[in-house]
């Protein structure tokens, strides 16, 4: 959640496409849990701007990693595991350029 709070907080959105660029590395189902919990979220991805962050809010951040993490297998396939891993070092790049704008 950390990175998501602060790429959602950053007002820069470039930044906030690259985050969410990061989920086309995400394997099926979960990608697709993703968009299915995004309707679920008032607003669905929002802006990042000086006004408005991602999902509009920790709270609906924190909705939507729950509803995927309901719904995700436990169990990962090697090829599931491999593209999980990608999209974990896609998100530590995203998160180290935020928090060196942060800081």
């Amino acid at each position: 959640m950390s990175v998501s709070n602060c790429v959602a907080k950053s007002a820069n959105q470039p930044l906030c496409d690259e985050f969410v660029g990061c989920y086309v590395y995400l394997p099926q189902p979960h990608r697709g849990l993703i968009l299915q919990c995004l309707k679920l979220i008032p607003g669905g991805l929002g802006r990042c701007t000086k006004d408005q962050e991602l999902l509009q809010s920790e709270e609906n951040r924190k909705k939507l990693f729950e509803c995927v993490g309901m719904q995700a297998p436990v169990e990962l396939t090697a090829i599931q595991t491999s593209r999980m891993n990608k999209n974990k070092a896609c998100l530590k790049a995203v998160g180290d350029k935020c928090s060196k704008k942060t800081h």
